[in-house]
């Protein structure tokens, strides 16, 4: 059977937005149900990308339902299937952080993806770097993570082309700490910028919004 063929053809199944349909009307039962049946029919044709795409989008749903246990059990089978998608890697260390406090194994995690030799994705390099500045706060190590994050407010933005390439929750957590309030402003007014240039009205709003939080300070 062509591998490539059969990769692409469960990649656009219907089932996975069949299944996002009745994520969004809370019919997680039956989405799921759904799911599993195409996690089991990739697995009869021996389709990696095809399973990784099924538990990963199951990881999706598990975390709507507030399961996160579950939904970072999917996740990482997913990541064995799927061991060049960056992106899953990335919500696994989302969760690692902000369900499990798992500080240190997020940072490794996102070492591991930063240090691979063919990593050139800026957006994926911008958020694994704000994911290891929030995983070092909560290690207690806020000089390193300034040090860090600092690397991010000089990144051009213009490589990230969107607002919504940005990560607002490193900066966020920063401001929790009352520190480095000019870093974080010299980042927000950056972020502004490119919003402001690609006309992304709901980061626009968010910025100022943060913003507004430093000069409260």
């Amino acid at each position: 059977m062509n591998a490539g063929a059969n990769n692409q053809e469960l990649l656009q199944d219907p089932a996975i937005y069949q299944a996002f349909a009745l994520m969004q009307r809370k019919e997680f039962d039956s989405a799921e149900a759904l799911l599993k049946k195409g996690l089991a029919q990739a697995k009869n044709v021996d389709d990696s990308a095809g399973e990784g795409v099924f538990l990963s989008t199951l990881g999706i749903l598990f975390k709507l339902k507030g399961d996160y246990k579950k939904a970072y059990k999917f996740y990482q089978q997913a990541e064995k299937c799927l061991k060049d998608d960056d992106s899953i890697k990335i919500i696994s260390a989302v969760l690692l952080i902000e369900q499990f406090n798992q500080h240190e194994t997020a940072f490794r995690k996102m070492a591991k993806l930063l240090d691979r030799p063919d990593q050139a994705d800026p957006a994926i390099i911008h958020h694994a770097t704000a994911l290891q500045v929030r995983a070092l706060l909560g290690m207690r190590k806020p000089e390193p993570a300034a040090e860090l994050f600092a690397s991010l407010a000089n990144q051009d933005f213009a490589q990230l082309r969107f607002a919504a390439n940005l990560d607002f929750k490193a900066v966020e957590a920063l401001l929790m700490k009352g520190t480095h309030k000019d870093l974080c402003e010299t980042y927000l007014k950056k972020a502004l910028d490119l919003a402001s240039k690609t006309k992304e009205e709901g980061y626009i709003t968010l910025i100022k919004a943060i913003l507004g939080k430093i000069d409260a300070l």
